[in-house]
């Protein structure tokens, strides 16, 4: 059975409206993973900006911490914390392409450090994963076949690589949302007392 909420689902109207919104959101997910995409220079701009509103954010949040803070050490711990997510936030928010070559080799190192723990768990795994050791295997060396494509590429790699992943990303999320609608169909339904 396909889990997907916290609670069984009580009636067929509660059901059609969890795969309403699924294909929905699904739907949004694939039309902006789409123009991510086509337009991977502006969705790699677009993307830094919003980390740096994150960070923006997160900044506040420790401001916020910090005035509520009893004890002077956590007090100063909490600003530092805000002035080095404020100072990133705002050098995102300032000068994105900067923002997109940093992260750009942010993703390449982590794209290497995955691949290389995924072939080491398939080999270390493979006389308990049967055959299916071989696609854990393979997922590991593409990680590091993209990580050496765009360190290869690096700078110009910077102007799409996040863009593109990010619209990767929201295709895959889209389909699985519309797969998950799909499987609402067939979701057995309970009887709540």
């Amino acid at each position: 059975m396909l889990m997907v909420m916290e609670r069984p689902i009580a009636n067929k109207v509660e059901a059609i409206n969890l795969r309403v919104r699924f294909l929905v959101l699904g739907a949004c997910l694939i039309g902006l993973g789409v123009a991510a995409i086509t337009a991977t220079a502006m969705s790699t701009i677009f993307t830094v900006l919003l980390l740096g509103c994150f960070l923006l954010a997160g900044a506040i949040a420790h401001v916020i911490h910090a005035v509520q803070a009893r004890r002077f050490g956590r007090i100063a711990l909490e600003l530092l914390l805000a002035v080095v997510y404020g100072f990133a936030g705002l050098g995102l928010i300032y000068n994105p392409l900067v923002g997109a070559l940093s992260a750009t080799i942010i993703v390449a190192a982590f794209l290497a450090c995955i691949g290389a723990v995924k072939i080491i768990y398939a080999m270390t795994m493979r006389q308990f994963l049967f055959r299916y050791w071989v696609w854990l295997l393979l997922a590991g060396i593409m990680d590091l076949i993209l990580s050496g494509l765009i360190c290869a590429g690096w700078p110009s790699t910077a102007q799409w690589v996040l863009g593109l992943f990010a619209g990767i990303q929201m295709v895959f999320h889209g389909s699985s949302l519309l797969a998950l609608a799909a499987a609402c169909n067939h979701l057995k339904l309970y009887v709540l007392e």
